[in-house]
């Protein structure tokens, strides 16, 4: 009787803690500000975009869900981010480089995880991936790709890059070039505060597969 009493109790006790803790991580587990759209809109620009999107095979984003709670204007931002990766005229690698660091150092995880896929496919090597943090010590990096990271860096700061690192960046890029890095490096800081923001999470998936890698 004792012991049918005690494994009773003991029953329970692990039932309450295994409430207790799922009941915990659902009160922490981080969850969007905003909610995101169906992957069918109403509005038809937006259905539009996202019937393209699967059509080529590519998986319906929980940025790009978000960011249709404004169908207008994150239309307008798609085709903008669409010229940055397919119409710019400086090498991809050198783009999903100052993409990546400039994600890392806004602190757009988001961004940063959905790119390395595709800086590896543009010609990133994952040593140069796993040096970005301390880049500057870094023998990973050519001059080239420095002069890169210095100028994501100095976009970073209030004052913006200084003299010298410019005048390094324009020794390997000609005007448009830097302009292009400029825009691409703004593009993706803005989307970072964004994200940040709003909340913006992961996909279950990790959002594997939901890009096309190629350059």
């Amino acid at each position: 009787m004792h012991n049918t009493m005690y494994k009773r109790l003991i029953g329970a006790a692990v039932f309450l803690f295994v409430i207790v803790i799922v009941a915990s991580s659902a009160v922490n587990k981080p969850v969007e500000r905003v909610p995101l759209v169906s992957e069918h809109p109403a509005d038809p620009a937006a259905a539009k975009l996202f019937d393209d999107m699967r059509a080529h095979g590519e998986q319906v984003l929980n940025t790009f869900r978000m960011s249709a709670n404004a169908p207008a204007i994150w239309v307008a931002q798609h085709e903008y981010g669409q010229k940055l990766r397919y119409a710019a005229k400086v090498p991809r690698l050198y783009r999903e480089l100052i993409i990546l660091r400039t994600t890392q150092v806004e602190n757009g995880q988001y961004e940063y995880v959905h790119h390395i896929p595709l800086a590896l496919s543009c010609g990133v090597s994952k040593a140069q991936i796993d040096a970005l943090p301390r880049w500057r010590q870094s023998k990973a990096f050519d001059p080239k790709e420095r002069a890169v990271l210095a100028f994501s860096d100095g976009m970073a700061t209030k004052a913006g890059p200084d003299d010298a690192t410019f005048h390094t960046l324009s020794s390997f890029f000609g005007n448009q070039e830097i302009v292009e890095l400029a825009m691409t490096d703004g593009f993706y800081m803005s989307g970072a505060h964004v994200g940040t923001a709003l909340g913006l999470q992961l996909e279950s998936n990790g959002g594997a597969g939901s890009i096309p890698h190629g350059c």
